[in-house]
């Protein structure tokens, strides 16, 4: 069926309020009926608002000047009134703190009070890049994944893109004394992403491109893994609550433990995905959905196995690990890239409408972004004084 829109002669064509939705429903793409489309697009942008403001404070979260190591020497101690006991807790602490603010440390070793001048934690080419990759991810899942989300499988894509972007933007758990701040609602949803992505990518694995025989009947252990997901975001949501209620070396050891099991969690179910792709690109033989499964992990393999296992894999071992931070935010991209070179190549998804829907598309973007970026101003104040890297682009 297609919808025409028909106007008197000698005018331009007009098309009533939503008549654009009605004629990309006609053409195929979206199958989501009006409100529905408007609730997630809605949802779509208040993560996005949190995510800017989760980026706003990777702007201005400050950490130790590499000159202050030999620290360790003199503690433990009190910054400015907390007490602290090694350089790790000391570290997370100074996160609480604006960069370029002068700090006490009043040590226990009779070196008396030693001034800190804490620096930015993040340089600015770093933040660019964190921000254009948390962009791509979160305009993927938006504006591509969203208005499909009734075909198979897609949904997990969304939630897979739109986490990635906030994780990406939100940036971390920072230090921070007292928890009636936007640092804690940003610290939870960034627990929230990291514990429910792994379960989500399992689950990809277990249904793309369709359900495999074997595995129909596992529904019930998906939903375990969800809730168990949960319970893990709550234990680590209490041990941070805990620590901003009252910092301190006990509260600060309690973080450990809750922290590392995570990390293992995220790393045993998204090696357990990679491995249910790969057996997945093995079974399907010579075929387009096999193309695709083979981009799409490459993507995923890219993208993820810095931050898994040059990153978190160390940390777990308790080494340091063997790259910079940047190098995560370099290669991420590379799962969004691989779903483009999937939808193009291999027909993962009708590019042709996404094509045509190009401007549409432009259009809504730069409204959804106008549209969280103006709270985000006013709660933040001057962002161009405070997003420095930002000035020469502004």
């Amino acid at each position: 069926m297609v919808v025409k829109a028909t106007a008197p002669a000698g005018r331009g064509l007009r098309l009533q309020p939503f008549q654009w939705c009605r004629l990309i429903k006609a053409e195929g793409g979206w199958r989501l009926s009006r409100s529905r489309y408007l609730s997630g697009l809605m949802l779509c942008m208040l993560l996005l608002f949190v995510a800017v403001l989760g980026f706003h404070r990777q702007t201005t979260v400050a950490t130790l000047p590499a000159e202050h190591t030999g620290l360790a020497s003199v503690l433990p101690g009190r910054l400015e009134g907390v007490p602290v006991e090694g350089l790790d807790d000391l570290r997370f602490l100074v996160e609480a703190f604006p960069a370029h603010q002068p700090l006490q440390l009043l040590t226990n070793q009779g070196a008396g009070a030693v001034e800190l001048l804490p620096v930015p934690a993040h340089q600015q080419d770093y933040l660019a890049i964190t921000l254009i990759s948390g962009l791509i991810f979160w305009g993927m899942a938006a504006l591509v994944f969203l208005p499909r989300y009734h075909q198979t499988s897609v949904p997990l894509f969304f939630w897979i893109t739109m986490l990635y972007g906030v994780a990406i933007l939100v940036g971390g758990v920072y230090g921070q004394v007292g928890w009636a701040q936007w640092g804690t609602l940003l610290s939870f949803m960034q627990l929230a992403c990291l514990a429910t992505l792994p379960v989500v990518f399992l689950h990809l694995g277990l249904s793309f491109p369709h359900r495999w025989p074997l595995t129909r009947g596992y529904g019930a252990l998906v939903v375990f893994l969800y809730c168990l997901a949960g319970i893990l975001i709550l234990w680590q949501a209490r041990s941070y609550l805990g620590y901003f209620q009252n910092p301190g070396p006990e509260a600060y050891a309690a973080l450990g433990f809750p922290h590392q099991v995570t990390d293992l969690w995220m790393v045993i179910q998204a090696v357990a995905g990679f491995a249910l792709l790969v057996a997945r690109e093995r079974v399907l033989g010579p075929c387009i959905e096999r193309q695709q499964v083979r981009w799409l992990l490459l993507g995923f393999v890219l993208g993820a196995s810095p931050y898994l296992f040059f990153r978190t894999v160390p940390q777990l071992l308790s080494q340091s690990p063997p790259f910079p931070a940047y190098l995560d935010r370099i290669f991420e991209p590379a799962i969004p890239l691989a779903f483009v070179f999937a939808i193009i190549k291999y027909r993962f998804l009708d590019y042709d409408i996404i094509l045509r829907r190009g401007l549409l598309y432009s259009i809504l973007a730069a409204l959804v972004l106008l549209l969280t970026l103006l709270p985000v101003t006013v709660i933040t104040g001057n962002e161009a004084a405070r997003w420095p890297f930002l000035q020469k682009w502004l």
